[in-house]
């Protein structure tokens, strides 16, 4: 696009929350990339999710890494993980 003539006309082509569900979209798809690299070099390799905290101070902070190192040091018992 080298206008802002043709940049308008892209952006009239489809409503921008349809544009919002592709991006969101693309970037679950690139997660899944990167998850699918990680197994071809490490095949016995599983993904560990890490819980989401809202983190006021650095003893909260500390108290959330401890448990996500204690489910951590847990799921390396049965090999590689992905975080």
């Amino acid at each position: 696009m080298s206008n802002e003539e043709e940049i308008l006309a892209a952006l009239s082509t489809a409503p921008l929350e349809t544009r919002r569900t592709a991006i969101e979209a693309l970037s679950h798809r690139a997660a899944k990339a990167v998850e699918a690299a990680a197994k071809l070099l490490e095949p016995k390799a599983t993904r560990l999710s890490l819980p989401s905290a809202t983190v006021k101070d650095e003893g909260e902070l500390d108290a959330w890494l401890g448990q996500v190192r204690g489910k951590a040091v847990e799921k390396l018992k049965d090999g590689p993980i992905i975080l």
